[in-house]
């Protein structure tokens, strides 16, 4: 808005979002193909269009207004919210503050602090709060104290059962129930979230596509991957992994058998834990050293150091030590290779930042954290994995917790 309060607008305007009303405005809220505002009156205006799905505002003084792209939320001086338009979604008798809009859903900061969302799923933060703010898919409250705390979708609080085992990746999650049928959520393009029947010992997700280790020992994948498969090795496997180009899977005799488009590039010896990262892998052998191999895979160095435990991520590589302390080494450019000190039962390596599970069942992150990828919940767990953007978790009880980006699960 210009300081005499007029409205100036630019941009593509196939939608006619920038043929603007006359009159002078306190608000004004865009979305695709339409806008509305308030006048300084109180009274609110809608063009563009797309509009017709808005029009006819309610009458009435308000303060502000939010669009969502087939509906449209007043907040009047009296701190009543009424909606309106095509998905209309329906307004909470409470009184508020201030709305925003977050995934195509209304969130309102209440009077007495605390966030309430309509028209959607999210299950927001615990206030209270002094001022909301939304983006992408999270919704953030602000603490009278300056810290932030933000919470996405929850949907996977509905997934029915509980969990032994959970593998992430770049925007998607699966997880072994306790009766070891699998769940998947995240994104489908390709239907590597929807696993085949049976019941299954491991799995892995990639960005493309999903291995698992069926109960009797078999290997079966499926998605679309961006790479072939290859072919997928016969016989009785205990685990499998899955990176960019390769697989690679874990007999009981503790031999490793990788398979990709360009062939076998299976290491030898005996190893007990493997964990594969963007387009390497990397081995836990019986002896407790380590080792990796693949496309840029980062070397841990010459070193006597025996493990308990090691995870792979994008472009660097994280190990427990049997001491309980964690050792990171390849790419640092957020800190993601930077372990604090304490002692931890897991490591778990993701994109850019990386989740330790602590002895005392408390999980902290570090690295990266454009997409809260580092607000670890409070609580304890037996199990975490880390994707790229997102971490979820296990806890004792076998619920299951994310966070992070791309957390939403499947609808079963």
């Amino acid at each position: 808005m210009k300081n005499d309060e007029s409205v100036v607008c630019w941009g593509d305007n196939n939608s006619g979002v920038t043929e603007l009303p006359t009159g002078t405005f306190s608000r004004v809220s865009s979305t695709t193909g339409h806008s509305c505002g308030v006048k300084t009156d109180g009274t609110i205006v809608c063009w563009g269009s797309s509009a017709w799905r808005v029009q006819s505002p309610p009458a009435g003084a308000f303060v502000d207004v939010v669009t969502t792209g087939e509906s449209a939320c007043g907040l009047k001086i009296d701190g009543s919210v009424v909606c309106w338009g095509w998905s209309n979604p329906g307004a909470p008798s409470a009184t508020f503050a201030s709305l925003i809009v977050s995934r195509g859903q209304v969130c309102g900061l209440k009077t007495d602090g605390f966030i309430q969302c309509f028209g959607g799923d999210a299950n927001p933060p615990v206030g209270p709060f002094v001022s909301i703010t939304g983006a992408g898919n999270n919704v953030c409250g602000v603490r009278a104290n300056g810290t932030l705390a933000c919470a996405r979708s929850h949907e996977y609080d509905k997934l029915s059962g509980t969990f032994s085992g959970i593998a992430a990746s770049r925007r998607r999650t699966c997880a072994i129930r306790t009766d070891q049928t699998l769940a998947c959520w995240g994104e489908n393009v390709y239907g590597e979230m929807d696993p085949p029947p049976g019941t299954f010992s491991s799995v892995a997700v990639t960005s493309s596509h999903t291995c698992a280790v069926k109960t009797d020992g078999a290997i079966v994948c499926w998605g679309a991957p961006i790479y072939d498969l290859g072919t997928i090795p016969a016989g009785a496997f205990i685990s499998v992994t899955s990176g960019g180009l390769q697989r690679c899977g874990l007999k009981a005799d503790g031999s490793v058998q990788c398979w990709s488009s360009n062939g076998d590039s299976s290491p030898s010896g005996s190893f007990v834990e493997l964990s594969a990262g963007g387009y390497y892998t990397c081995g836990r052998r019986t002896d407790g050293t380590i080792t990796c191999w693949g496309d840029g895979a980062p070397q841990i160095g010459a070193t006597s150091e025996t493990f308990s435990g090691v995870s792979a991520g994008a472009e660097h590589v994280c190990a427990l030590r049997t001491d309980g302390t964690v050792v990171c080494w390849g790419s640092n450019g957020y800190g993601q290779s930077s372990a604090p000190v304490g002692t931890f039962s897991q490591v778990s390596a993701g994109g850019s930042h990386t989740c330790g599970l602590k002895t005392d069942g408390t999980v902290t992150c570090w690295g990266a954290n454009f997409h809260d990828q580092l607000a670890s919940p409070s609580g304890s767990f037996k199990t975490i994995a880390a994707g790229e953007n997102h971490t979820c978790g296990i806890r004792k009880d076998g619920a299951i917790v994310c966070w992070g980006d791309w957390v939403r699960p499947a609808q079963d």
